[in-house]
């Protein structure tokens, strides 16, 4: 996978950052303490699959492709803030500006300048822009 880090970014303790395709954080983006963003499901959803691909990394290391596992790019725009435990899945774009609360779980877009909270992340208000 690709990571891609603007300028004056803030990632906090303990936050991990995981990518099979592409995640591209913006400029002055805040990222809180214990985040987790992962572009992808990491595993196959076929149980016989995952289970021969756990095989296969025990005894010949981790494969160079993943044909069946599901990766779709993360966005992060300008100015977001990603709170304290943020999850953000496969698959979502952060708008500029941003605000996502403790603990959320990001499943889908958000726009700019609004805040959203819970699991999965609502929208909650829109921030002055």
């Amino acid at each position: 996978g690709r990571i891609e880090i603007g300028d004056n970014c803030y990632i906090g303790h303990h936050t991990h950052i995981r990518s099979a395709q592409n995640i591209k954080i913006g400029n002055y983006v805040l990222i809180s303490h214990g985040c987790n963003i992962i572009d992808t499901n990491a595993h196959e959803e076929n149980h016989l699959e995952r289970a021969q691909t756990y095989l296969d990394i025990l005894y010949q290391g981790h494969p160079k492709e993943n044909y069946n596992v599901i990766t779709r790019p993360i966005i992060i725009e300008d100015y977001a803030w990603l709170s304290y435990n943020v999850s953000v899945l496969k698959g979502t774009r952060i708008g500029k500006g941003a605000i996502i609360a403790a603990g959320s779980v990001v499943t889908k877009d958000v726009d700019s300048f609004t805040l959203v909270a819970g699991n999965p992340a609502k929208f909650i208000k829109k921030l002055n822009s």
